[in-house]
């Protein structure tokens, strides 16, 4: 549910933790992966700069 949401590949299913996380280099911030997926499962940090 959560993986496709996100256009710019930045969302990182690591097996061994069964948990999702977002590559802040590859993500664009709009938000979309956040209202997709389950209410509490991902939290956005500030892009680090470029």
């Amino acid at each position: 549910m959560c993986l496709p949401a996100c256009n710019y590949e930045a969302l990182i299913w690591v097996r061994s933790d069964e948990m999702l996380l977002i590559d802040p280099w590859a993500c664009n911030g709009c938000g979309k992966c956040i209202t997709t997926c389950p209410k509490g499962a991902l939290e956005l940090q500030p892009r680090p700069e470029r």
